[in-house]
């Protein structure tokens, strides 16, 4: 619970928690319970009014703003907050939306070297990729192809990882090396 000064503080109702609990997918950073709570309680119209609205500012506003990545981020998150299935239930909508947003950034030299951008690209393959090994190495190839995460460390310890992972050491070697070159 968080205190504020003079704010009365209302513990989070775990009985809706407790009714969706095996329908409920945990995240690798967790999720609060105040908020799956909140979002178990909403009415169906509520959230299709709230994805409207992040479509509408999608098309409407995205080429005029100043980080367009944000809105995405927001969206997806967004996503993943109101998805307790999981993100990878085609319900969410997540893999749809993930999608659009790494391929409009892909040629964006802005966005290819941005922690966020290349995060994203990571959650993508955990996501939607984590039981296939060669598709995983197949994105990472694409993505070293387009330079998306070239001068980041993160990508070459993640794609070395899954390369060792595959006993493909020397290939992991070389990416690490590669890395710090």
């Amino acid at each position: 619970m968080e205190y504020n000064s003079g704010d009365i503080v209302r513990p989070t109702n775990f009985a809706h928690i407790e009714l969706e609990k095996e329908n409920i997918l945990p995240l690798k950073d967790g999720r609060s319970a105040k908020r799956l709570s909140e979002i178990l309680q909403q009415d169906s119209l509520d959230l299709n009014s709230t994805r409207l609205a992040y479509e509408r500012r999608l098309l409407d506003d995205l080429e005029d703003l100043d980080d367009p990545l944000e809105l995405f981020l927001d969206y997806i998150t967004w996503l993943n907050d109101v998805s307790p299935q999981g993100g990878t239930s085609k319900k969410s909508g997540i893999l749809d939306v993930m999608e659009r947003c790494l391929m409009y950034f892909r040629d964006m030299e802005t966005y290819k070297n941005d922690p966020r951008l290349l995060k994203l690209w990571l959650w993508y393959i955990e996501l939607f990729y984590r039981n296939s090994n060669q598709e995983s190495s197949d994105i990472f190839v694409y993505m070293l192809r387009k330079r998306i995460g070239s001068k980041l460390s993160l990508y070459y310890e993640e794609f070395s990882g899954l390369l060792f992972e595959m006993k493909r050491y020397k290939e992991a070697y070389h990416m690490m090396k590669l890395g710090i070159n």
